[in-house]
């Protein structure tokens, strides 16, 4: 039947599973160290076991009941080095060679750092399970009556130390009281002192003092004097600040009159420019008036005209057409305006 299930579980489990299964068979003919390497080849079926699978692998592969196979992992992890624990790895100690699975677990109640000597002083080989559970029972009370007593001590050695720090914060007190009765004491003498010097030099302190209080109006007077003239200086440099600011001013309005006039200076420039250019083609115009005139006054001889009325006809258009220019050319740059009523003012003059 055994047969039957096992290659069952080959179909579905890794093949060292099996391998597992038949080294766990051989080891438990072992005591301590067999019982470890049972424990350290279950841990590692356990991790490689299909998710869901363990417990019916244990059961059906190893003939060992769950429970048990984690109770032989908890031996291995304790005491042959499985994970990181205080005891270390006991595998290779002669005081837990004959001791079986349900003695190991018992003893796990312990610190692992206590085991080996517990085993030793209490011949945990020789005795039964139950009463190796009433030792481990007298063992934890000793431990925790040891503790409460260890808390006893502590809490007496840390009320001790809060007399001894109280007891040296009232000596600290007391120090402080007497050096100030002390200094009391050595201000005392040095003021009887002082008083005996001065009964035998009070001439010669009087003197000292009247020395000293002129000594000081002379300070004093050469002092104020100097006090004067540092203020005169303050005054004398506050007049020329105020002085160079004002020719600052002075020279800012100056610096921007002169950009003013060469502004002015330069437009003039360009109106000129512009109204000799407007001149010249005026020129032109005029050439081509005359030639229009002399054409005109050929054909008024011609149809008999008089030739003082032709030459009057001529002047006269000749004189309004340039008249009209000047005006065209005046309203067409800028800052000519002034222009304007001198020529009308000029044409009046000459028609009066």
């Amino acid at each position: 039947m055994n047969e039957i299930i096992e290659a069952e579980f080959k179909e579905v489990m890794p093949e060292r599973l099996t391998v597992i299964a038949a080294e766990i068979q051989l080891l438990s003919q072992t005591v301590f160290n067999g019982i470890i390497e049972i424990g350290r080849r279950f841990a590692e079926a356990k991790r490689i076991c299909p998710r869901g699978q363990w417990g019916s692998w244990v059961t059906d592969v190893t003939g060992y009941k769950q429970s048990m196979a984690e109770n032989y992992i908890k031996v291995f992890n304790e005491y042959g080095g499985g994970q990181i624990n205080i005891g270390g790895d006991f595998s290779n100690s002669q005081s837990f060679a004959n001791l079986g699975i349900t003695k190991l677990l018992e003893l796990t109640t312990i610190p692992a750092e206590e085991r080996e000597a517990f085993v030793k002083e209490h011949d945990v080989e020789n005795i039964t399970v139950r009463q190796l559970q009433e030792e481990l029972r007298l063992e934890k009370k000793k431990n925790d009556n040891a503790a409460v007593q260890l808390r006893k001590y502590a809490d007496a050695a840390e009320r001790s130390q809060d007399n001894i720090s109280k007891l040296r914060t009232e000596a600290e007190m007391y120090q402080e009281q007497i050096n100030r009765l002390e200094g009391e004491i050595k201000q005392i003498e040095e003021r009887t002192k002082r008083d005996a010097e001065r009964e035998f030099q009070s001439d010669m302190e009087r003197f000292r003092a009247e020395s000293e209080a002129a000594a000081k109006e002379e300070m004093q007077a050469e002092l104020d004097k100097l006090k004067k003239a540092a203020k005169d200086k303050q005054k004398r440099i506050k007049d020329l600040e105020e002085q160079k600011q004002r020719l600052a001013a002075k020279l800012e309005s100056e610096k921007k009159r002169a950009d003013n006039a060469t502004k002015e200076t330069y437009r003039e420039v360009s109106i000129k420019n512009e109204l000799r250019e407007k001149l010249e083609a005026s020129d032109e115009r005029n050439k081509e008036l005359a030639a229009e005139i002399e054409k005109l006054k050929r054909s008024a001889l011609t149809s008999g005209a008089s030739e003082d009325l032709v030459r009057i006809s001529v002047k006269f258009q000749t004189v309004q057409n340039e008249v009209q220019e000047l005006m065209e050319l005046i309203e067409s740059v800028d800052g000519a305006e002034k222009y304007h009523n001198a020529v009308v003012a000029t044409i009046r003059d000459l028609l009066e």
